[in-house]
């Protein structure tokens, strides 16, 4: 009789036991799902916030780009608008350049070519026996007597002419053979042409 209490009671015990172990793995399965839901979703956030910083990385990147062109628009318009003042002489100007003085009787077509030949070099401003060449300049005109007359003013040797500009290029330019200063040495040999770079020039 006492045998069949034992075998009994380890059937129960084994029941229950196989109910406890079932329990906690039913338990173990539900907590490695929260675990992996939770990563899961900790994944997905970090993918959302990552998405969110790269889109505000390209929008701060568009708008560098932006306000860097925006920057060189500004820079263009503000050149040109330097350029078109110092052109028209509206603004007194200084800089580097060269003092060209030509000593001895040259036509007004010789000006006109040196002036030319100053604009091609580079120049950024020209003046001729210290008036400032601009837009409004009326032009070289040749008097009766062979005189050059500039804005109502009567050029005389020697014509001293400044020039702004990049000095060391100019002077490569227009000292090139077959140059102006070549041309105008052999078409009138007794002329004396000085070039002296400046380190400051300034022009009203």
């Amino acid at each position: 009789m006492g045998k069949y209490y034992i075998f009994a009671t380890a059937i129960i015990l084994g029941f229950l036991i196989s109910l406890q172990s079932k329990s906690y793995e039913s338990v173990e399965a539900e907590y490695l799902r929260n675990v992996e839901s939770n990563i899961f979703q900790e994944i997905k956030i970090l993918k959302d916030k990552n998405e969110s910083l790269r889109r505000e990385i390209a929008d701060i990147e568009r708008n560098i780009e932006d306000f860097s062109d925006q920057n060189l628009a500004l820079q263009a318009v503000e050149s040109q608008i330097n350029r078109y003042m110092k052109l028209n002489g509206k603004t007194p100007i200084f800089g580097a350049g060269i003092t060209v003085s030509i000593d001895g009787d040259i036509s007004t077509p010789w000006v006109v070519d040196l002036v030319n030949a100053f604009s091609n070099a580079g120049a950024e401003a020209i003046s001729v026996n210290g008036i400032r060449l601009v837009n409004g300049t009326l032009g070289f005109d040749t008097l009766p007597r062979g005189q050059i007359l500039l804005n109502g003013s009567i050029l005389s040797t020697p014509y001293i002419f400044n020039v702004i500009g990049e000095p060391s290029d100019m002077i490569s330019i227009l000292e090139l053979p077959g140059g102006i200063f070549s041309r105008l040495s052999s078409a009138i040999p007794e002329l004396t042409i000085v070039t002296e770079q400046r380190e400051v020039i300034q022009m009203n």
